[in-house]
């Protein structure tokens, strides 16, 4: 038994399961270093902020599991990876074996944001099939940054730039909770379009959760 946190539509709680019975979706989490990937790689995994955190060196793993709002449970496995410029030669190793990409900006840094094509780009070239969500991060920040005169990324351009780029997904998000669960829930409905092994689809699991094995994938609820 693994005891990782959960994200629902209702609420984040603790959730104790054998991980072996739920597909797992492999997630690499990309952009340039200091947009907050990993802060959102950790809030994905314990739900908690941090405001300083120190710099990822290669790659760092976190797990959870994530309860979408077709009641499927699937278990998270989010890359963190380093966005200097020295790791960047290591990422695409990375890249090819995951489900999902998001690509993370900070809105309040538009070198970043214009480095977004550049991520894609590397994206789609080591890894054809999985998911692109593109994420706006640090939208906290937003209103003192432009305050400053700082030239920052609103809502409708991170939108266009997704729909320019034929992007899966875009979510505007701060690690410190502003539109967190949303980015959770979102990403756990885009994993039923996924494909897994035939002996990890299908889990449905409504309310109470349940640690019942399922042969053959049909639930039993």
């Amino acid at each position: 038994m693994e005891n990782m946190i959960i994200w629902t539509s209702a609420k984040v709680e603790n959730f104790s399961h054998n991980s072996e019975k739920f597909p797992t979706v492999k997630v690499a989490v990309i952009g340039d270093a200091l947009v907050g990937k990993t802060s959102i790689t950790q809030k994905g995994s314990s739900d908690t902020f941090e405001d300083i955190t120190e710099r990822t060196i290669g790659v760092e793993y976190y797990r959870f599991y994530v309860k979408n709002r077709s009641s499927n449970v699937y278990l998270f496995e989010f890359c963190d990876t380093a966005g200097q410029e020295r790791y960047s030669a290591m990422l695409p190793a990375y890249i090819r074996g995951v489900n999902m990409i998001l690509i993370v900006y900070d809105v309040t840094n538009r070198v970043s944001f214009e480095h977004v094509e550049k991520w894609v780009t590397m994206a789609r070239e080591h890894n054809e099939k999985a998911k692109i969500i593109l994420v706006a991060n640090k939208i906290d920040l937003l209103t003192i940054a432009e305050s400053k005169g700082k030239s920052v990324i609103h809502y409708h351009e991170g939108h266009e730039k997704h729909l320019t780029l034929k992007m899966d997904g875009f979510k505007d998000v701060s690690a410190r909770g502003d539109n967190f669960k949303d980015l959770m829930l979102f990403i756990g409905d885009l994993a039923d379009g996924l494909s897994f092994e035939k002996k990890k689809m299908g889990l449905n699991l409504n309310p109470p959760l349940t640690d019942t094995y399922v042969e053959e994938n049909q639930c039993s609820c």
